[in-house]
């Protein structure tokens, strides 16, 4: 029996942009774990868990953090019963494919199989970017079953994983998304996209009565960028920018899983500079400040939704499309200069450029989880939401 070609085709795009030694090595290891995992794999007889919603977590970290703890809570609210479980959480868990399936997926496809052996669910949903489990889940769950993948953040060539879209319906934040998904070369897959999320709350417009002072926010990179030419260059700028303006403070928060580097340190020596304390969030870090300043981050977002003036620092690439709604992208103290005293003119021109900026990525700012809450219920219930488009 033959492979079928659209697990083939999986094949061939997970390794398109390999070098042919690369592409080789991974052809051998995943052929390795396709007959470890076709060795152990089993069919034994189980009773599955019936459930209308069924989250696949990425990891077991991912589920540790909750993040997601107000989409289940609304789901369940809705009268729904909601079942949760970790992607490759016990990798002894393999029922072998229905169909044929190329040597190097075939751990993947084993451990969909394994999914849908032990869960009937009405709404799969995934979160893993990539991921081929998510192609067998689809190929192989029950007529009645649904696979909605989540984006957990604004999809932009950051990352070639999110060219992968094989997926029932694919919930993207907004429009920015979806221009994304239909650039350049085709992504893997076909999906509808929707507009609905994120599955986390966002912050409140700030409210225009507070009075912004002499004070700055600094938004800190994480772990994998703190020792980037960019971000250092970032820091840099705005260090020189406070030095020149004595009468101004710059608090910084650091990245959750940042060290704060080189502002803690800088700290310890410069009364201007102070570090927001930990546990807090961003929200209350931006509750009296005139503007935030960072180097490139998904946090950007959410101060355009809270109404707060942001200016990215250092040589980034415009992933966010920044410039075109007019905010400022700085890599000079001059351009630093003109960008702050953008903040003294008519503040009705940067409310609408912040409002522009924010509409663009995330559609349903308002109601997030809400709207996403009710994608799934509609889905739970046999309803098809209404997609924004198809991809391809």
């Amino acid at each position: 029996m033959r492979d079928d070609p659209h697990f083939k085709a999986l094949q061939r795009h997970l390794t398109a942009h390999r070098p042919a030694p690369d592409r080789a090595i991974w052809w051998l290891r995943e052929s390795l774990r396709g007959l470890w995992a076709r060795g152990l794999s089993r069919n034994p007889p189980v009773t599955p868990h019936a459930c209308d919603v069924l989250l696949v977590h990425p990891s077991e970290k991912s589920r540790r953090l909750g993040r997601k703890a107000a989409l289940l809570d609304a789901l369940r609210q809705a009268g729904l019963s909601v079942a949760e479980t970790v992607a490759g959480d016990d990798r002894r868990a393999l029922r072998p494919p229905p169909r044929p399936v190329p040597a190097p997926l075939y751990a993947a496809a084993a451990h969909a199989c394994d999914l849908l052996a032990r869960h009937r669910a009405r709404v799969i949903l995934t979160e893993r970017n990539g991921s081929p489990v998510s192609t067998f889940l689809r190929a192989f769950r029950p007529p009645e079953t649904r696979i909605l993948h989540l984006a957990h953040g604004i999809l932009s060539d950051q990352s070639s994983k999110l060219r992968f879209h094989d997926f029932d319906y694919y919930a993207v934040f907004g429009n920015s998304s979806l221009e994304y998904l239909r650039q350049g070369e085709p992504g893997f897959g076909d999906t509808q996209v929707l507009f609905a999320g994120p599955y986390f709350p966002l912050p409140a417009p700030r409210d225009p009565a507070t009075a912004p002072s002499k004070a700055l926010l600094f938004l800190g990179a994480g772990p994998d960028e703190e020792d980037g030419d960019a971000y250092r260059q970032s820091c840099e700028l705005a260090r020189q920018w406070l030095a020149a303006h004595p009468d101004w403070t710059l608090w910084v928060r650091p990245h959750p899983r940042g060290s704060g580097r080189p502002w803690r340190d800088w700290a310890g020596s410069d009364l201007a500079i102070r570090m927001r304390p930990e546990g807090e969030t961003l929200e209350q870090a931006m509750a009296a400040i005139t503007a935030v300043w960072s180097g490139y981050t998904n946090a950007i977002i959410d101060c355009a939704i809270a109404g707060v003036p942001v200016m990215v620092l250092g040589q980034h690439p415009d992933y966010f499309q920044c410039e075109r709604f007019g905010l400022p992208r700085v890599t000079t103290p001059q351009g630093l200069e003109q960008a702050m005293a953008s903040l003294n003119g008519d503040g009705r021109d940067w409310a609408a450029r912040l409002d522009a900026f924010a509409r663009h990525h995330i559609e349903h700012r308002e109601r997030p989880v809400a709207s996403l809450a009710d994608t799934i219920v509609a889905l739970a219930r046999g309803k098809a939401p209404t997609p924004v488009a198809s991809l391809p």
